[in-house]
C-alpha cells in the first residue's frame, strides 16, 4: 500500500530507489514516504522533486519514533484506499 523509505541505506541511496520506483510503471504508482533523520532542506527539495508523497524526519529519540510509526500507521489506515486489480 506504502513504501517507507529512508535516505541512508547501505547499496543505494533512498534517492536511487526512489528515483528507480518511479521509473518503473507498476511501481510508479505506489506511494513513497520518506523516512529520514535528515532535515537539509536541499534532501526535501529532492525528494519531492523525484515524486515522493510525504517526507517525515524521523525523531531522535527512539521511542519518539515509534510514535510518529503509529501515528503514520493509524493515519495511513484512514485514508488508504483499496486498489483495484485487473
Amino acid at each position: 500500500d506504502v513504501i517507507l523509505l529512508d535516505l541512508n541505506m547501505p547499496t543505494m541511496t533512498g534517492f536511487q530507489v526512489l528515483a528507480a520506483l518511479k521509473d518503473d510503471p507498476t511501481l510508479s504508482v505506489i506511494p513513497v514516504v520518506m523516512l529520514t533523520s535528515s532535515a537539509d532542506e536541499g534532501d526535501v527539495r529532492r525528494a519531492y522533486s523525484l515524486h515522493a508523497n510525504s517526507y517525515i524526519i524521523k525523531a531522535v529519540d527512539f521511542t519518539q519514533v515509534v510514535q510518529q510509526l503509529d501515528t503514520f500507521v493509524t493515519y495511513w489506515q484512514s485514508v488508504r484506499r483499496p486498489r483495484f486489480t485487473r
